[in-house]
């Protein structure tokens, strides 16, 4: 589900862009008119709090159409694509099947998607190696009920670090070649 975390990130960031831009065609259509000449003084202080409302309202605006995504999802219950909170199991035998929908559930605390939609647990992937199959926990990568909710809560520091990331390519072990180069870290990280 890496993958996944980076379309939903990048999805969020198209999101993010278009509501800018909208409200930035918005806030350039406005006029402002006053029937006395400003003072530079008054003038700044009333361009600053336009700015400030272009802001929060956009802000407003992008977090709204989040939160309506969200509760849609959440307080329907719906089945991810991912089937990471439920998925279909199939009980008895022919000619008598019938079809449950069965909560997953997240340790390491066992919490369980049917009463908590928030849930999350480490994000590991199975590695072949030789006889048995290993797990890879891919540090700082969360998997849950809902990919939102798995995405605002990981932090992604292994795309900042190159030896994370170098690990993971060995435990991959493809034959594709791996051009992965850690992310430049932000100024204010818990990271640095």
């Amino acid at each position: 589900t890496g993958q996944c975390h980076l379309q939903f990130i990048a999805s969020w960031c198209r999101l993010a862009d278009e509501s800018l831009r909208d409200n930035h065609l918005v806030f350039n259509s406005q006029q402002f008119i006053t029937q006395e000449v400003l003072s530079i003084e008054i003038l700044e202080k009333e361009v600053q709090s336009l700015a400030i409302l272009f802001f929060t309202t956009t802000i407003s605006i992008f977090v709204r159409s989040l939160s309506i995504t969200y509760e849609t999802t959440h307080m329907n219950a719906l089945q991810s694509g991912l089937k990471t909170n439920f998925y279909p199991q199939i009980n008895g035998a022919y000619p008598s099947l019938s079809e449950v929908t069965v909560s997953h559930t997240y340790a390491p605390n066992a919490c369980s998607c049917n009463v908590n939609p928030t849930c999350t647990a480490p994000n590991a992937f199975p590695v072949p190696n030789n006889s048995r199959t290993l797990r890879f926990t891919f540090p700082g990568l969360l998997t849950g009920c809902y990919l939102d909710e798995a995405t605002l809560q990981s932090n992604l520091q292994c795309y900042y670090r190159q030896t994370c990331l170098d690990t993971v390519h060995s435990f991959i072990q493809s034959t594709l070649s791996f051009n992965a180069t850690a992310l430049n870290q932000p100024l204010n990280s818990q990271y640095n």
